[in-house]
C-alpha cells in the first residue's frame, strides 16, 4: 500500500489530546512550560512532528513517544502541557508479509554485509 506524503497533512487535526488507545501524530511543542522562557515568550515553542502511542494504564491513559512519556494535558499558560495539534496515525498492516531473508538482498548488499559482519567460524 502506497500512502501519499500529503496524506498526513490532509487529515483532520484536533486540539485536544486523544482519549482512546492507539497511534497518533502530534505536531507542536510536547513539553510546553518546561522552560521558564515559555511563560515570558523568550523561548518559543519548538514544533516537532512526533508519532505518539497512547496506552491504557490502570488509572487512565499515557502517551509515549521515542521512549519518553508525554504530558496529555493541554498547556494553559500556568501548568506544563502540550501546545499543538493531533491526528490519527495510519499504521500499515504487515500481516501476511514474509520476513526478509538473506537471499532477498542484492549481490552488492551481500558483499557489503560480508565485509562488515565478522566471520564467526
Amino acid at each position: 500500500m502506497n500512502i501519499p506524503i500529503n496524506t498526513v497533512v490532509a487529515q483532520k487535526w484536533f486540539d485536544d489530546a486523544p482519549t482512546e488507545p492507539g497511534y497518533y501524530w502530534f505536531y507542536g511543542e510536547p513539553w510546553m512550560g518546561e522552560m521558564g522562557g515559555h511563560y515570558t515568550g523568550k523561548v518559543p515553542p519548538e514544533n516537532r512532528l512526533m508519532l505518539v502511542e497512547i496506552k491504557q494504564v490502570t488509572n487512565g491513559i499515557v502517551g509515549i513517544s521515542s521512549g519518553q512519556f508525554m504530558n496529555l494535558r493541554k498547556w494553559d499558560g500556568k501548568q506544563r502541557g502540550f501546545f499543538g495539534k493531533w491526528t490519527n496515525a495510519i499504521v500499515p498492516d504487515v500481516n501476511g508479509l514474509s520476513p526478509f531473508e538473506y537471499s532477498d538482498f542484492s549481490e552488492g548488499t551481500k558483499a557489503c554485509l560480508r565485509e562488515i559482519i565478522p566471520k564467526t567460524s
